[in-house]
């Protein structure tokens, strides 16, 4: 049977996988700037997963700079390594405006637990310029 959130497996990526990654992360928009931000990721399957994400470049401003919906597609080669496709969807508060990203990345596994992670995306904005982003982290599987 395939597993589910909670029941144990040998399988490092897996249907039924929760993550939660926190990241650095480098956006190029106006200003330039370096952030902290947070995601939680379920897996529907192997290789389809669905969350919500936000980051946090301005500290001055609303609690929540941006949120986000996001979708993953990775293809896992082995129990260590997963390239992935990311999209997301969502609203940036500090400037009042729909974005929108598409990137790609790498997942590292050191264990089924804990995990490395890095992805570019590129960024599209309703009203600012579009740029990029830089997301670096960990993710700590459940």
């Amino acid at each position: 049977s395939l597993p589910v959130f909670g029941q144990e497996t040998t399988e490092r990526f897996r249907r039924g996988e929760l993550d939660f990654s926190p990241f650095m992360t480098y956006v190029d928009k106006t200003g330039d700037k370096w952030g902290l931000g947070a995601s939680v990721t379920y897996f529907l399957t192997k290789n389809l997963g669905v969350g919500g994400s936000t980051y946090w470049t301005d500290f001055s401003g609303p609690f929540f700079d941006n949120l986000y919906g996001e979708a993953y597609f990775r293809l896992p080669i082995g129990q260590t390594i997963a390239p992935y496709a990311v999209g997301s969807a969502g609203y940036v508060f500090e400037t009042s405006e729909l974005s929108g990203t598409l990137g790609a990345g790498v997942d590292f596994k050191f264990s089924k637990r804990l995990s490395a992670f890095g992805d570019l995306q590129g960024r599209f904005v309703r009203d600012t310029r579009d740029g990029f982003m830089l997301r670096l982290g960990a993710r700590l599987s459940f």
